[in-house]
């Protein structure tokens, strides 16, 4: 009689491992160098040979109004930040300390953000373009679009390591999707110009690719000192006796 083989325990979820650095680190300042750039040329002054005509082109496209709705108005007001917390949440169930912290960190792409708004202090698109949108604020870069690559984009980076093998590309693409579209839609409504919805996806997934190699950096330090604590203070606290009216007869 052959003998029932044993179960393999499961596999250990996937850990954010540190990417090739050399290649990780040439990509960051490819960003980052673009993004300057692109700053140093809309400061200099309107990039109107680049933005109008692409603007023109990307509003000639008709049967948007839906998407436009659901990009600007309830996926930036509601739908990411209900998943974003949803996600925090559920790595935090999970015990997936490095990706949790991940996520919160990506947070901080909007804050920078307004503050490169501050900066620039470029006016919102105006004169002869369809204008359906009037949002408040300075225009370069697009915190709409940049909401959408901290989430998404988070994503993208952390699917391999949160999902199934089957389901990282599907994510991966959908959360890319996503990201394009609510950059086009911006420009659809008249709310940005092209320049600033492309500084935002690459001033966003700079800060990505940092918190990236942050966090694979950190997480496992901070992994080994928090058992290092943990087995301190177990073997500091002394095992109490029971009192007498608890002892088990």
């Amino acid at each position: 009689m052959i003998a029932p083989s044993p179960e393999r325990p499961a596999a250990p979820p996937a850990a954010i491992h540190l990417p090739a650095l050399r290649p990780t680190l040439n990509v960051l300042v490819a960003l980052v160098a673009s993004g300057l750039a692109l700053t140093v040329f809309v400061m200099a002054g309107e990039p109107a040979a680049v933005d109008s005509p692409t603007m023109r082109a990307a509003q000639d496209v008709g049967g948007m109004r839906p998407l436009a709705w659901l990009f600007n108005d309830w996926l930036h007001t509601q739908g990411i930040p209900a998943m974003w917390l949803a996600t925090i949440l559920a790595l935090v169930a999970l015990r997936r300390w490095d990706a949790g912290a991940f996520f919160v960190l990506a947070a901080l792409v909007a804050p920078a953000n307004h503050v490169m708004k501050l900066l620039v202090d470029r006016p919102r698109p105006s004169g002869s373009i369809n204008i359906l949108e009037y949002p408040s604020g300075t225009s370069f870069p697009s915190g709409h679009t940049s909401m959408a690559v901290a989430f998404f984009g988070a994503w993208i980076l952390l699917a391999g390591a949160l999902l199934p093998p089957r389901a990282v590309l599907p994510v991966r693409l959908a959360a890319l999707v996503a990201i394009l579209l609510t950059a086009y839609s911006r420009l659809w409504v008249g709310a940005h110009w092209p320049t600033d919805v492309t500084a935002s996806i690459l001033f966003g997934s700079a800060s990505l690719v940092a918190l990236w190699l942050l966090v694979a950096t950190t997480a496992p330090r901070a992994a080994l000192l928090a058992e290092r604590m943990r087995g301190r203070l177990h073997g500091a606290v002394p095992a109490l006796p029971f009192p007498r009216e608890f002892d088990a007869e």
